[in-house]
C-alpha cells in the first residue's frame, strides 16, 4: 500500500481483497480482512466452524499442497535472512492427518468458567466446544474443565495433553478463589477412567493440587511411551517427533569423541543421541524437565549420559 507492506491475515498470494488497516504502529502495517473480491484457486472452506473467530488456525483455508509449498517458502525465508542464501533443497514431511493430530493445547478460562482460545490479536476468549485439530480424546476438554472448576471465581490458564494409556491430562493455574471441590471432582474423573491426572494451582500456591498421573506422555524415538513435564517442549504431533529424533541421530552415526546436546528437555531427542556415542552431556535449564530427563535415560538404560542443569545460551563447550 503505497509502497509500504501491509499484513492481511486470511488473504492468500495473487487474490484481490478488501482490507481496512487496523494497525500503523509498527514498520510493517496490519490489516483485517473484510472481503474475497477475486479468491485464489487454493482457497478452501476450513473445516473447523470457529476458524473465523478463534486465535489457533492461520492456514486451515489453503488448499493442502500450496499449504506446504508455502511452509517451505516461509522457511526458507527465515533461513535466508538469517544466514543468507541457501544452496539446499528442503525435505517436506507432511503431516498424516490434517485434523486430529495435536497431542497438548492451552487454554484460557475466564469469568464465570468460560473456557476457549484467545481471539487473535485480543485478550478476549472465544468459547469452543470441539477443538478438532486435537486429538480425539482431547478435543472436548474445554468441558471437561468446566465441570472441574465448576463455582470457581476468577479467570485462569490451563494446559491439557496426552497422558498415560492415551488419557487426557491437565494442569491449571488459577487467579481468583478456586472452589474447594475443584479437586474432589478432577479425582473423581481420574477414578472413572476420564483423565488420568490433574494438577491444580490455586492463587498464591507454591505447590500443585493433585490427583492420578498428571505427566504429559509423548514418544520416545523408539516408539515407547516419554513422560515429560507440564511445561517442557515437545513436538505437536508424536509422529512429528518420532520423524524429527530419526533426522537428528541419522547423520551424527556413531560418535567416537563427546557428544553435547543442549535444550534437551525431557529427552525426545536425548534418547536417539545417546546409542551413537559412549560419552554424553545433555544440558537443560528446568530443573524439573531435567530430572525427568534422568528417569527417562535411567528407564531406558542409558547410564553413560551425564545431565546438566544450566543455561545452553551461557553454556562453555567443554574441550575438546
Amino acid at each position: 500500500l503505497d509502497g509500504r507492506v501491509v499484513f492481511v491475515p486470511g488473504a492468500l498470494p495473487g487474490e484481490r481483497v478488501a482490507a481496512a488497516v487496523i494497525d500503523q504502529s509498527v514498520a510493517v502495517w496490519r490489516a483485517e480482512l473484510l472481503e474475497v473480491l477475486e479468491p485464489s484457486e487454493a482457497r478452501v472452506e476450513p473445516a473447523c466452524p470457529h476458524v473465523a473467530r478463534c486465535g489457533g488456525c492461520d492456514w486451515m483455508h489453503i488448499r493442502r499442497a500450496e499449504r506446504q509449498a508455502l511452509h517451505q517458502a516461509s522457511v526458507r525465508h527465515e533461513l535466508e535472512a538469517a544466514i543468507g542464501a541457501l544452496a539446499i533443497e528442503f525435505a517436506y514431511h507432511a503431516p498424516s492427518d490434517e485434523l486430529g493430530y495435536r497431542t497438548r493445547a492451552r487454554w484460557s478460562i475466564e469469568r464465570n468458567v468460560r473456557v476457549g482460545y484467545r481471539a487473535r490479536r485480543s485478550r478476549r476468549v472465544v468459547e469452543i466446544d470441539r477443538c478438532i485439530v486435537l486429538r480425539p480424546e482431547l478435543q472436548t476438554m474445554s468441558a471437561t474443565l468446566g465441570q472441574i472448576l465448576a463455582g470457581s471465581r476468577g479467570v485462569g490458564e490451563a494446559t491439557t495433553a496426552v497422558g498415560a494409556d492415551a488419557r487426557p491430562v491437565l494442569e491449571v493455574r488459577w487467579k481468583g478463589s478456586l472452589d474447594g471441590g475443584a479437586l474432589a471432582r478432577a479425582s473423581a474423573l481420574v477414578d472413572a477412567g476420564v483423565i488420568a491426572g490433574a494438577r491444580l494451582w490455586p492463587d498464591g500456591s507454591s505447590a500443585a493440587l493433585e490427583c492420578g498421573d498428571a505427566r504429559p506422555v509423548v514418544a520416545a524415538p523408539d516408539g515407547r511411551p516419554l513422560p515429560i513435564v507440564f511445561d517442557g517442549f515437545s513436538q505437536s504431533s508424536v509422529a512429528g517427533g518420532v520423524l524429527l529424533a530419526s533426522r537428528v541421530a541419522g547423520p551424527i552415526g556413531h560418535c567416537s569423541g563427546r557428544l553435547v546436546e543442549l535444550f534437551a528437555g525431557c529427552g525426545t531427542l536425548s534418547l536417539a543421541l545417546a546409542p551413537l556415542t559412549e560419552s554424553m552431556l545433555a544440558v537443560e535449564q528446568s530443573a524439573a524437565a531435567a530430572e525427568q530427563l534422568r528417569r527417562n535415560l535411567r528407564a531406558a538404560g542409558a547410564a553413560h549420559v551425564k545431565v546438566r542443569v544450566a543455561d545452553a545460551n551461557e553454556l562453555a563447550l567443554p574441550k575438546p
